[in-house]
């Protein structure tokens, strides 16, 4: 304990950093750690912040009133810091905003890393986010590298206390506006799945980038070949949720899908499912019949929702959840409703969890807006 009381909040960063990097989970040295690094918050520098709640969030001992304390130094400072550059560059003649994004002591690393923490743990600090808003100008986000502006957008779109009223939501449809030019400046530098959670992030949101989205979704085309499961998952549900109906897109993930189907986690099964019916039910009626694309497409389409189907069917629904079952039988609902083996298994299971598992709204929905295209009343548990 001595010894780590006396360590500089740079060396305590490097040794928490270390402690990630090795996931070596001493949680005697990590909580030993925690009154120094409260002590002596004051004193980091942006760059070890960020690096110290990084460590602390990738070794799950990142609780909640830790991260509070580390989330008002860092507000508070980049409040300031903020508020002084704007108003140097008001009462300046000599600066422009874009000759002042450098200046100040955080970076696109340590302010989106600190982002990114809140949404791997799930925690809302609001002035943080609020500080964070600010400092996302178009100067600033020039500087950021894809992986920065993929976490900030991750991050941005996680939280629904930023989008509770009509002034909230315009101000970060804003700031997502911000980001645009920089992802279609740096497209071709991101990750596949920095690309992917690009979209993810905007359609969360709901912010409209049309020509942003045709670019990305062509870039994920042409590297399909370094697709796995969860990106195919995510990026079909990114474009349907954002009616971005690519038919490119949509038949490479057919495609590719169709041979990985065992691969697909339960969660990102249902997820495929749902975004192919939402691709078959928009293309001008509810059947591959009348989609407005090559005889190719279609059957391409068709054969790897039955594929998909067909998988959900012979696997263990005990793995599952209720959510993901009245997804998957909403989905097949609309393409396959003469599969009747799959439906009932599906309606049986369903009828059984609900007897101990409470129903949401949306479930409920689901559940019976699949029931009604099948003409089949509720059960009694259903009920």
């Amino acid at each position: 304990v001595a010894v780590l009381q006396q360590l500089t909040p740079a060396a305590i960063a490097q040794l928490a950093q270390a402690f990630a990097r090795l996931a070596v989970r001493d949680a005697r040295l990590l909580e030993g750690l925690k009154p120094t690094i409260l002590k002596q918050l004051p004193r980091f520098l942006p760059q070890s912040i960020a690096l110290v709640a990084n460590a602390y969030a990738r070794l799950a001992f990142l609780d909640k009133s830790f991260l509070h304390a580390i989330a008002e130094v860092a507000a508070k400072d980049l409040g300031r810091e903020t508020a002084q550059l704007a108003g140097t560059c008001a009462t300046s003649g000599k600066k422009l905003a874009s000759d002042l994004r450098l200046e100040g002591r955080y970076d696109h690393v340590s302010v989106t890393q600190l982002l990114n923490v809140h949404a791997r743990v799930r925690l809302f600090h609001a002035n943080f986010f609020r500080c964070a808003l600010d400092w996302l100008t178009p100067p600033r986000l020039a500087t950021c590298s894809p992986q920065s502006l993929a976490n900030a957008l991750n991050a941005l779109a996680k939280f629904p206390q930023l989008s509770k009223t009509q002034a909230q939501r315009s101000e970060l449809k804003a700031v997502f506006a911000g980001f645009i030019p920089e992802v279609q400046r740096q497209i071709h530098d991101f990750t596949v799945q920095n690309l992917v959670n690009v979209l993810h992030a905007f359609s969360n949101v709901r912010a409209r980038a049309p020509e942003m989205f045709t670019n990305v979704t062509h870039e994920l085309v042409v590297r399909s070949a370094s697709w796995n499961t969860q990106d195919m998952a995510n990026l079909s549900s990114s474009l349907a949720r954002a009616e971005h109906y690519d038919v490119e897109a949509f038949a490479k993930i057919a495609y590719v899908a169709a041979g990985m189907c065992n691969k697909f986690r339960p969660c990102e099964l249902v997820s495929l499912l749902n975004a192919l019916a939402h691709f078959v039910r928009q293309r001008k009626g509810a059947s591959l019949t009348n989609l407005s694309a090559s005889p190719v497409c279609a059957m391409t389409l068709m054969q790897t929702f039955q594929a998909v189907a067909n998988h959900m069917q012979s696997t263990s629904l005990a793995r599952f959840t209720l959510s993901e079952i009245a997804m998957g039988l909403n989905a097949c609902t609309k393409v396959i409703p003469e599969n009747n083996s799959l439906m009932d298994r599906l309606i049986a299971e369903l009828d059984a969890r609900c007897e101990s598992t409470l129903v949401t709204l949306m479930d409920a929905s689901l559940i019976l807006g699949a029931l009604a295209r099948l003409s089949k009343l509720p059960s009694v548990n259903l009920r």
